[in-house]
């Protein structure tokens, strides 16, 4: 991107926030001020167990440029009511790429700064360049460390620092346990210690959220260089201390990153396939890494669903072919009882497997990868095991999962969330779409197509005629139970008394799914009941606003937002099937991609407007929309990306 309006208009700066990865799970964040709205911001935060474990340990730095007796200050942090000191003034401009990047000005100088993590190493860069000076100057730099689990919030303590060692061009601080650990190196940088606490640091959107908003930072001390004009220094925070070539290492990141966008086609699939990139990280499991899929920034790891959901936009639109089949081994691999995990653990612990359509994606998502690659290896390992996955289910297995009489699948109880529609408040599912979920048959649908494909690529020629038959069966049923020519749209799901037929969002999966499960004539009416109430410019409204129930703002404490997450707001991922199954209908003629275009463009242009190079998870279902949630989504990615590559719509640029 180019240089973001208007930094020194604090309203807009504080509302426009930066994302730094490093592909192990750890990130940097912040906001264009320099001033720390979340809980979640902050120099580095590093996923202790990769990609999960996060603990804050960098939470800022306060940054003073002295020329002679003058100082300006060029950062900032809320106390209260105030904001103090004003360092957003001195901003001249900020660049995302290829890493954030502000410029400041004061006293006759030109300061840059630049914020890079180098992927695969768990080390955060700040370098300072004095681009134009009059005369030498002083930067001195106050690091504000946090030490906590990324959720919290810190408090002073007496008991802080266990350790601090200051040395030469080196502070190694341990703030409490031997995970809050963290080595900030400054070569050519002096050193004054003095320990001290800052109190009351106010985060704004944590208190918009109905949280606790107020911090305590620890600072060991300042570190400041001299600089003239052309020189350039640097602060580098890592865990263990590690000593790295800044340089070389800043160079090599550098070429990794025009690597990622090297075959993009126009500038707008290059920011998609930059923001794509951040999603993109490593798991360990035993003594093996795989390609993994964090589902959002800032708060979530990696989750089945959205990985699975994710991934042929992130990783098969953009030919990333090994990526993505090490990915569906990490998850294949993971299976319980027929089962993909719906989580793993944030902590690094046990995965969670509470779901019935994170399993299905993954056989949409195992079919698309076999139909872009061609790679027979996969399809002889990946059969047994989804065959077997496939008799678990249909034989019943955990959370009421099971085949029913007419051969659709059957998925939980009332007090159940097994879909993505998940959210509980006060402990009761909000959206309680259990029994036969519209989206849970089309993929099921689906699931049985991608065994019969298996089955004839390993030469099961029966097990593939059998479950092209059961397939067949399976359309019956689900057009029997889920179409209504009255009602003019399919049911959002159908329970055992009968059909729900409240008009939501999930019926664009069962249209977008390649397997023409529902037929053109009963899709179009479909769609449009859909494009009447549900369409909005950033995505899909996952409930009719004439509905019982419906919530057209997405705000409040956590009751009143999980209240809202599935009754109205919406959700940006959800555009990406709507376009399948749109142009399913249009064709791929230039006026098809015309339109597609033309409705993707709010979401082209949000990328400007929230989380930089980004798109947010979800929005207001009323205007003007406002983004909410998480301000990166894996799947609000992946989706427009997909549909942006694999329609070819940069072609009309």
């Amino acid at each position: 991107m180019g240089t973001t309006e208007h930094p020194r208009n604090l309203g807009r700066a504080l509302n426009l926030e930066w994302l730094e990865t490093n592909g192990l799970g750890s990130f940097a964040s912040g906001t264009v001020a320099g001033v720390n709205t979340r809980r979640y911001h902050g120099i580095f935060m590093c996923a202790a167990k990769p990609p999960a474990g996060r603990r804050l340990l960098l939470g800022n730095l306060e940054e003073h440029l002295a020329v002679g007796p003058d100082e300006w200050a060029l950062s900032g942090n809320i106390y209260g009511g105030v904001l103090s000191p004003l360092g957003y003034k001195q901003v001249v401009e900020f660049k995302l790429e290829p890493w954030p990047t502000w410029v400041y000005e004061a006293g006759g100088c030109r300061l840059k700064r630049e914020l890079v993590m180098p992927h695969g190493q768990q080390v955060v860069i700040v370098r300072y360049t004095l681009e134009e000076a009059p005369h030498p100057i002083w930067l001195t730099v106050r690091p504000l460390m946090a030490g906590r689990d990324s959720h919290s919030l810190q408090r002073a303590r007496s008991d802080a620092p266990a350790r601090l060692h200051v040395g030469d061009e080196r502070m190694d601080l341990t703030l409490f346990d031997a995970d809050s650990r963290c080595v900030l190196s400054f070569p050519g940088g002096e050193a004054m210690r003095d320990g001290i606490w800052y109190y009351k640091l106010r985060y704004l959107v944590e208190e918009e959220r109905g949280l606790d908003a107020i911090e305590d930072l620890y600072s060991p001390g300042k570190i400041r260089w001299m600089l003239a004009q052309g020189e350039s220094c640097w602060m580098v925070a890592s865990q263990d201390g590690a000593e790295i070539d800044v340089k070389a290492t800043i160079a090599h990141e550098r070429e990794r990153r025009d690597m990622v966008v090297a075959t993009a086609k126009d500038p707008i699939e290059r920011r998609l396939r930059r923001a794509a990139d951040q999603f993109v990280c490593r798991r360990q499991v035993g003594e093996r890494s795989f390609t993994t899929i964090l589902a959002g920034y800032p708060w979530f790891v990696d989750w089945g669903r959205d990985a699975m959901i994710a991934l042929p936009g992130l990783l098969l639109s953009t030919c990333r072919l090994s990526e993505a089949r090490e990915a569906l081994e990490l998850y294949i691999g993971a299976m319980q009882n027929g089962l993909t995990p719906n989580f793993f653990n944030d902590a690094g612990e046990a995965a969670a497997y509470n779901s019935a359509d994170a399993t299905l994606w993954t056989f949409a998502a195992a079919r698309e990868y076999l139909q872009r690659s061609g790679d027979e290896e996969f399809a002889h390992w990946a059969y047994p095991r989804l065959a077997d996955s496939m008799v678990r289910l249909r034989a019943g297995t955990d959370f009421s999962i099971y085949e029913d009489g007419d051969g659709l699948l059957c998925a939980g109880m009332p007090e159940t969330q097994l879909t993505w529609m998940d959210a509980k408040a006060d402990g009761q599912a909000v959206t309680p779409r259990w029994h036969k979920p519209v989206e849970v048959q089309a993929l099921w649908h689906s699931a049985v197509k991608t065994v019969a494909l298996l089955a004839g690529k390993v030469g099961e020629a029966r097990v593939s005629e059998e479950m092209g038959a059961y397939a067949e069966a399976i359309s019956a049923a689900f057009l029997a139970a889920f179409w209504d020519e009255g009602r003019g749209y399919l049911a959002d799901c159908v329970l055992p008394w009968g059909a729900d037929g409240v008009l939501r969002p999930n019926q664009v999966i069962a249209l977008a799914l390649p397997d023409g499960l529902v037929p053109d004539d009963i899709a179009k009416r479909c769609l449009a009941a859909v494009e009447a109430k549900l369409v909005t410019p950033y995505g899909l409204r996952s409930l009719d606003p004439d509905a019982p129930g419906y919530c057209a703002i997405y705000a409040g404490g956590q009751f009143a937002r999980d209240r809202a997450y599935h009754q109205g707001t919406v959700w940006a991922w959800l555009m990406g099937p709507y376009v399948r199954a749109k142009m399913r209908i249009l064709g791929e003629g230039d006026e098809a991609k015309l339109w597609a275009r033309t409705l993707l463009a709010p979401l082209i242009a949000h990328l400007d407007a929230a989380g930089l190079g980004q798109i947010s998870e979800i929005f207001d279902a009323q205007a003007p929309h406002m983004p909410r949630g998480c301000y990166a989504q894996a799947w609000s990615v992946a989706e427009v990306l997909r549909a942006w590559i694999d329609f070819g719509l940069g072609e009309l640029a």
